[in-house]
């Protein structure tokens, strides 16, 4: 059993390791049916398309509408949504502000890989963006881990606002 420590904390969870053919749309399929508080913390919000390596992608934020656009039926305009995304995303997530006016932008710095947290105490982390997977990233024998706990979820909330404490933000919003 692992030991809370300097290291981190030890929690019992509800563990889902994600084959790499899931997907964010899998993973995020029921944040329609509730309106439960949704945190997307990502490095990048993804490009779509491009050859195997990821070269020739082009920005088309239509998948991650089609994510958003389930929450958008039972929370209009998004207010229980924040996404904090690096300052080298603002273009692309400025497109998402205008379509959803009410859901929360920040902008820092230093974000790797993607967590996506549901305040039902849900975590998804994924080593790569937010949105359509790239082809490289489908590549790998794993692509996320899903979390059920309470505990986990508080720690990895109080863990995003510090990283946004200790390397400054700028909200959009």
């Amino acid at each position: 059993m692992f030991q809370t420590d300097s290291g981190g904390m030890a929690a019992a969870a509800d563990i889902k390791l994600c084959d790499p053919s899931s997907t964010w749309a899998t993973r995020l399929s029921q944040i329609g049916r509730n309106t439960d508080r949704i945190v997307i913390c990502t490095e990048e919000l993804l490009l779509d398309g491009g050859d195997k390596y990821g070269n020739g992608c082009v920005y088309d934020n239509r998948y991650i509408r089609s994510i958003l656009n389930k929450r958008d039926a039972v929370d209009p305009g998004l207010g229980s949504v924040t996404l904090i995304t690096n300052g080298s995303e603002a273009e692309k997530a400025e497109e998402l502000l205008n379509d959803y006016p009410d859901m929360t932008v920040v902008l820092t710095e230093k974000i790797t890989g993607t967590v996506v947290l549901l305040s039902t105490g849900t975590a998804w982390f994924s080593v790569g963006g937010f949105g359509k997977v790239k082809k490289t990233d489908k590549a790998s024998p794993f692509s996320g881990l899903g979390i059920h706990s309470k505990e986990c979820y508080k720690h990895i909330k109080n863990g995003i606002n510090r990283h946004i404490k200790e390397n400054g933000s700028r909200r959009l919003n």
